[in-house]
């Protein structure tokens, strides 16, 4: 099997040579690198062509977000694998051969993934499990690396696919589609699960990357990330509400609990028209305790909100 490692990067040049690194000192070695520039305005572009020549393919376009930066360099690539890492993150040594001798065990399978560490902006890990932080290492581990069991109703509960730690086959991809550009953030889970649905999927129990925590991560923007996260519960239902079922998982209350939680951000920020909005929407989709409480609260006068939050955080 031919292996293209795409690495979508923006004003990543402190990070970017270490992900490349990472790469080209695999013992079996990538069959293509591509780095795709998403319109980065720093020195990144002169400094991969100065260090790493034909090594590395390098492209650059307009910025369009991380979505259309893998997509693109998904395009371009020639293997029968694509491995995904993100300009700021690291692979361990090893990860390529277990990964691909995961894939020839198991053709059926079209993503392997495995576990990652934490590192903060030096490199220093401050979690030494992913999985094991969020409580699912036992879980993915039972399946001694061979696929996973109801792959897809676990999933679809909690997101365990470390982006940068994902290895597809293109066949698959060429058949489910590539990212929802559409959708900013939880575009990887998203693609993560239309895969798993139709192909299976393989968690390896053992690190075999570094996923790196700081200032630039672009999961902090909170009320677009929530949006988001009703779009991705959308499409969900739209092309796997059967699938979904069946692994006893339903998108209907998984619409409503995503409109329920941008309703109460809404709401803590004051925002109540917003609030109320989306409360109604999550009351349409599938009636809850937490929508009909805060969609209550919501009716009530602004002065008489502001002194029962008065009275559950009173000032010192």
């Amino acid at each position: 099997m031919r292996l293209s490692v795409v690495i979508p990067s923006y004003n990543c040049e402190r990070y970017l040579p270490l992900a490349i690194d990472s790469v080209l000192s695999q013992i079996r070695a990538a069959d293509e690198l591509i780095v795709i520039d998403d319109g980065s305005r720093d020195d990144s572009e002169a400094l991969v062509r100065r260090r790493y020549g034909d090594r590395v393919r390098y492209v650059k376009q307009a910025n369009a977000g991380p979505s259309a930066a893998r997509n693109h360099g998904i395009r371009l690539a020639s293997g029968d694998v694509i491995g995904l890492l993100d300009a700021d993150d690291i692979w361990l040594p090893g990860v390529v051969e277990k990964v691909l001798d995961a894939l020839a065990r198991h053709p059926q399978v079209a993503l392997v993934t495995a576990d990652k560490q934490a590192i903060d902006s030096e490199g220093v890990v401050t979690i030494d499990s992913w999985w094991q932080r969020h409580g699912v290492f036992n879980m993915l581990a039972e399946a001694r690396g061979a696929p996973l069991g109801d792959a897809l109703g676990r999933l679809a509960r909690v997101n365990f696919v470390n982006t940068s730690l994902a290895f597809v086959r293109r066949s698959a991809l060429d058949g489910c589609g590539l990212f929802d550009e559409a959708i900013r953030y939880g575009e990887d889970y998203e693609l993560w699960l239309r895969l798993t649905a139709t192909h299976g999927l393989i968690c390896l129990p053992e690190v075999l990357g570094q996923y790196r925590l700081h200032a630039h991560n672009s999961t902090r923007a909170t009320e677009p990330m929530l949006k988001d996260f009703v779009l991705v519960a959308r499409r969900m239902r739209d092309w796997g509400r059967n699938a979904f079922l069946a692994a006893g998982f339903d998108t209907d209350l998984a619409v409503a609990r995503a409109l329920a939680d941008l309703g109460y951000w809404y709401f803590s920020a004051g925002r109540m028209r917003e609030a109320r909005q989306a409360f109604r929407d999550s009351l349409r989709e599938r009636p809850t305790p937490r929508a009909l409480k805060y969609a209550a609260l919501g009716l009530l006068p602004a002065a008489l909100l502001m002194r029962l939050k008065h009275r559950r955080n009173p000032t010192p």
